[in-house]
């Protein structure tokens, strides 16, 4: 008997101790990277890296260098 309310009671700190390292998770967006494929204005594909990290800018900044260069 006492061997059982010994486990119990470590049972019962070990919870106690164990619910206070409990983190919370921020729930954030995740960074995405990859190929992404661009329509130029004369109709030629073209094949670029990109990551969401960058911003959206960054992304119709170099659609339009890179559509200005084969397009004329």
């Amino acid at each position: 008997m006492k061997k059982l309310i010994l486990v119990a009671a470590l049972g019962v700190a070990g919870l106690a101790s164990a619910k206070g390292n409990v983190k919370k998770m921020d729930l954030k967006a995740v960074e995405w990277c990859g190929t992404v494929t661009y329509q130029t204005s004369c109709g030629f594909p073209i094949q670029d890296s990109y990551c969401t990290s960058w911003g959206q800018q960054c992304l119709m900044d170099n659609m339009a260098l890179l559509d200005e260069y084969f397009c004329g």
